[in-house]
């Protein structure tokens, strides 16, 4: 079931789903979903909740706060671009590097794989091109579950891989660029059942909004 309040809206026919789908595509028309919340947060309670990071926001999360496969991420700075000048406008950047693996895809991945768990998934996997191999590595590794990724041969910063490595993730790279290696892990995540965290998966985009609640 998916949590109270919540429900599934396909993108293409507006099919509506209360409970959760075992794929991430309308079984009705096969495009994708998106998750909805039958009453929104007032801003009092978007505001108000306690916690770290993007969990602060739990009000506006599919996901139960104490069920969260957490690295603190969230709450990054903003901070004055000095040196640059738009009339009279201040300009400010959101320092998304400073996420536990260096980027914004943490926000997501947090809830996509507190998600993962929450449905007994054994493997998460993902097509990437770097920052979001070393994010689902990292976040399987902290949950207690298996990683893989696809990765286009030659094409992934040696950094990124060795990141991923690092936190136990299987990498498997494939002659082609990353719609190839998307079409790959799709097909394994149908046919095998493992957890796919690309951002067809609308719990890895509630989960990278926070950053507009942040700002």
């Amino acid at each position: 079931m998916l949590l109270d309040n919540w429900f599934l809206t396909c993108i293409g026919c507006n099919a509506i789903f209360e409970k959760d789908i075992p794929s991430f595509r309308c079984p009705k028309c096969g495009d994708l979903f998106e998750l909805q919340k039958k009453r929104l947060p007032e801003l009092k309670e978007l505001y108000g909740s306690s916690g770290q990071g993007i969990w602060r926001f739990s009000s506006a999360l599919p996901i139960k706060q104490e069920k969260a496969v957490s690295l603190d991420e969230g709450g990054t700075p903003l901070l004055e671009a000095r040196n640059i000048k738009c009339g009279n406008l201040k300009i400010f950047f959101k320092v998304e590097g400073l996420n536990p693996t260096g980027s914004f895809k943490d926000r997501g991945m947090t809830v996509a794989i507190s998600h993962a768990l929450k449905r007994g998934t054994k493997l998460a996997i993902c097509a990437s091109t770097g920052n979001t191999s070393s994010s689902l590595a990292a976040y399987s590794a902290r949950a207690g579950i298996g990683s893989a990724v696809i990765v286009p041969a030659n094409a992934v910063s040696a950094v990124k891989l060795v990141q991923a490595s690092m936190h136990g993730a299987r990498i498997f790279k494939v002659r082609g660029n990353f719609d190839l290696a998307l079409k790959k892990v799709t097909y394994f995540a149908s046919k095998h059942g493992f957890y796919l965290v690309n951002s067809i998966n609308p719990y890895r985009i509630e989960g990278q909004k926070t950053v507009a609640y942040e700002i």
